[in-house]
């Protein structure tokens, strides 16, 4: 079956729920008892503490040249490694994106979030030209407000632009305070209790399908 074996979770824009949606992946792809790992390239570290928490296998890397090195020697010791990238349109995002078999990328509901993934999808249309194994690219929108005009606006353009270097996922994920508080309880949201989290919990688990389904994975 084909499966992508490098998950990164990136984009140039800061507070977009790159972390959040990387420790929710993690834990998706573990439950299935699938051996993963999450390199977390983000200086702040947020990441690394949750999984800390979690008991779950996860390295800080935040060189360009030494996350590709690393990349190479444990790739075949994993099923998936998830990469929690870092802000900004840095070298490190863009080796990610090259190393990586599926790129999602979270984009909030505002037009400077969804101006903001154009370095993003820069890196990506770069790398789907020149790597030997292209990178299948996905966008959803993340934290948002379901009644607000921004995201339909939102919702519309990524409708439009999807489908050349990047697929917009149907899945999006609603603005929660029980999703925010995941760090502070050191919990991913499937481990949250409550009938939010689980609600939560439901749209994350269809939006790791809709991304394995976009990059050519069978899902049940």
């Amino acid at each position: 079956m084909k499966t992508p074996q490098i998950v990164s979770i990136v984009n140039q824009k800061g507070g977009c729920g790159k972390t959040t949606t990387a420790i929710n992946a993690l834990s998706w792809f573990s439950q299935k008892g699938l051996s993963t790992i999450l390199i977390d390239t983000d200086e702040q570290s947020s990441s690394s503490r949750t999984i800390q928490e979690l008991g779950l296998p996860f390295e800080q890397i935040f060189d360009a040249t030494k996350l590709s090195k690393r990349l190479l020697s444990i790739r075949g010791e994993y099923d998936h490694i998830i990469i929690d990238g870092p802000g900004g349109a840095s070298e490190i995002n863009r080796t990610i994106v090259n190393s990586s078999d599926l790129v999602i990328m979270p984009c909030k509901q505002f037009i400077y979030d969804v101006e903001g993934t154009q370095h993003t999808l820069a890196f990506l249309e770069s790398a789907q030209a020149i790597c030997r194994t292209p990178p299948v690219g996905v966008i959803f929108l993340n934290d948002v407000d379901e009644r607000s005009s921004a995201f339909k606006q939102a919702q519309q353009f990524f409708s439009e632009e999807s489908g050349s270097s990047f697929i917009f996922l149907k899945q999006y994920i609603p603005h929660q305070l029980i999703i925010g508080r995941m760090g502070v309880q050191g919990q991913s949201i499937f481990q949250i209790k409550g009938k939010v989290a689980k609600e939560m919990a439901e749209r994350y688990d269809q939006l790791f399908k809709q991304a394995l389904v976009a990059y050519g994975t069978k899902v049940d």
